[in-house]
């Protein structure tokens, strides 16, 4: 997912590379030295079982619950904990059945996997979002980012931990926020998710929100307390995503909730991060309303007229 542009900016999102899951397979493979069924070797059991793992997977990332259910079926206790357990790699992604039938919105799949199978809902892997590679995404982080509701609401009443950070510690909320589902959003922090952590760059969900331009989902996160003169490591507020974005109504709540004329790391205050984006409705705003000098006010429409010449 994108991030803002350089300066003032940042990195709202963590949606980049870190490290990597286990290696395909890696998660309960089969005993070296055990036993080969029907005569078969131990070589060709662990081939037969890694097939079998991927059909399984594809019946995940598919929705096919019955095909999964009967694949399933009569297997031991030891084979069901490698099947489900098994870190396939498909298109980039590395993940376990629950967490691609996550992802998809399966959740007949998800119920089959949770309930029968009592899967671990922190089973963790690698996963594509818009472009962007999550490492260490839980299931219930894809259905919150993938918007599947019904899906988050199964995982959460299966204890799902609601406040997992991913590798460059994104939370299910903010994966929410980026997408503004306030449904989910409301949800999550009505299960006790924390609406202040932030990502690896200080950036926190009411960032996201207001960069992205989710009037409902910023507004909620008001509400519920969230801080709107946090800084992230640029310094940057969300006053100064929303401005340098030019999300009007949005700039409009956070002058409401107090937000300040605070100045980031480059030297820019919200009103300058506005106008030197060609952004005049949120300059007419801020200056209207905003807690700035003479000067910061010329300032900024003299930077307004230049960025229009």
């Amino acid at each position: 997912r994108s991030v803002p542009p350089a300066g003032h900016r940042g990195g709202t999102e963590e949606r980049a590379e870190g490290e990597a899951a286990p290696a395909a397979g890696q998660a309960g493979r089969p005993e070296r030295g055990r036993p080969g069924r029907r005569g078969r070797s131990r070589e060709e059991e662990e081939a037969a079982m890694e097939g079998l793992a991927g059909y399984v997977y594809k019946a995940a990332s598919e929705g096919r619950v019955l095909t999964l259910a009967a694949l399933l079926l009569n297997r031991s206790e030891s084979d069901i904990k490698y099947l489900l357990g098994y870190v396939s790699q498909h298109g980039g992604q590395r993940s376990t059945p629950l967490i691609i039938a996550a992802r998809n919105g399966h959740t007949k799949v998800v119920r089959l996997l949770l309930e029968h199978y009592r899967v671990q809902t922190q089973q963790t892997g690698t996963v594509r979002f818009d472009g962007f590679v999550i490492d260490g995404a839980t299931a219930l982080w894809c259905a919150a980012g993938a918007g599947h509701f019904e899906v988050v609401k199964l995982l959460v009443s299966h204890g799902a931990n609601v406040n997992h950070t991913t590798v460059t510690n994104s939370t299910p909320l903010r994966a929410a926020c980026f997408d503004g589902r306030l449904d989910i959003v409301r949800y999550l922090v009505e299960n006790n998710a924390n609406i202040s952590i932030a990502n690896k760059y200080d950036n926190t969900c009411l960032m996201i929100a207001a960069y992205k331009g989710h009037t409902d989902v910023v507004r909620y996160l008001l509400e519920q307390h969230a801080d709107p003169n946090a800084k992230a490591h640029c310094g940057a507020t969300a006053l100064h995503f929303a401005a340098e974005a030019g999300h009007l109504e949005i700039v409009r709540e956070l002058v409401k909730w107090k937000a300040a004329m605070m100045v980031n790391g480059h030297g820019m205050t919200p009103l300058k991060v506005a106008a030197e984006s060609c952004k005049a409705d949120v300059v007419e705003l801020l200056l209207a309303h905003a807690d700035c000098d003479r000067r910061s006010r010329i300032e900024a429409l003299e930077l307004l007229g230049a960025s229009f010449a």
